[in-house]
């Protein structure tokens, strides 16, 4: 189900109200630009968002997502090139570190002490601290050999970890300057026979990316 409202405002409010009384947990779709479609006025945070819901949606159609028509009308890469961004690591898996460093560089990850922000991972003896643009916490990896042994989120103030993990998705910035023949619109990636769209005060039906929407 997607909820597209009026502005940025209207959408948070109501997605605070789902947030408290829905059974599944809600996603927040906001606009990557701070203004208008400038890139070079790109919001850290927001592409952060718009990664991990297309993430969730490139795995799952039956998410809730709150989002408002600016952000809606923004196109984002289709799957191929979205799994293609994509570096899925499990706990177990028998992979090297320097493979796991030159795929991180092969993504346009910037290597760093300290990872504080998405894009960024550090490499120190058999850990590697990566953040990825679709997770609000950065993971922790760590190496037995040529071995994964444990993952797990931590907290970039005090390092302490928060989560262990399975296995975890890697995401690239995919909402950069590059690709821009290979973008669609997002109503692309859910299922159109399931997906119900809620538009807050229509004045009339409108057209958004390739799926028509209304009240």
């Amino acid at each position: 189900t997607i909820y597209v409202l009026d502005n940025r405002e209207k959408a948070a409010y109501h997605f605070n109200d789902l947030q408290k009384i829905s059974r599944k947990t809600p996603l927040f779709l906001p606009a990557s630009f701070r203004k208008g479609f400038d890139v070079d006025m790109l919001d850290n945070n927001n592409v952060m968002l718009r990664c991990e819901v297309l993430n969730k949606l490139n795995l799952d159609n039956k998410e809730i997502i709150v989002t408002y028509s600016d952000a809606l009308i923004e196109k984002v890469l289709d799957k191929k090139n979205i799994s293609s961004k994509t570096f899925l690591l499990k706990k177990n898996d028998n992979i090297s570190l320097d493979f796991v460093n030159e795929t991180l560089f092969e993504l346009n990850f910037k290597r760093v002490d300290y990872v504080s922000e998405p894009g960024e991972f550090a490499l120190r003896g058999g850990l590697i601290d990566v953040f990825s643009y679709s997770n609000d916490k950065p993971y922790r990896i760590e190496f037995f050999g040529n071995k994964i042994d444990s993952i797990r989120t931590f907290d970039v103030v005090n390092q302490c970890s928060i989560e262990y993990l399975n296995e975890v998705s890697v995401l690239a910035n995919i909402q950069d300057k590059s690709d821009i023949n290979s973008r669609q619109p997002i109503l692309s990636f859910t299922n159109k026979d399931l997906s119900l769209i809620h538009i807050s005060e229509p004045t009339r039906p409108e057209r958004i990316g390739d799926g028509v929407v209304g009240g």
